[in-house]
């Protein structure tokens, strides 16, 4: 959490500034799951395909038949 609120517009050699008041207060989780779409294995000049790989999972309830 503490690197997403120190981010600053511009790249790293010409940071600009940070963010607009980029501060909220921390709530609990409460039992809820905290996801990203950000590939932190992926290094600059890549190509693809990404090293993230999709996980999707349903669960599907019993279906009740009169």
């Amino acid at each position: 959490m503490f690197v997403l609120r120190k981010l600053m517009q511009g790249d790293e050699r010409v940071p600009k500034a940070p963010l607009g008041n980029n501060l909220r207060p921390l709530h609990p989780l409460s039992h809820r799951t905290v996801r990203t779409n950000i590939d932190f294995l992926r290094k600059e000049g890549d190509k693809c395909p990404p090293t993230m790989k999709p996980t999707v999972m349903y669960k599907e309830e019993p279906r009740l038949i009169i």
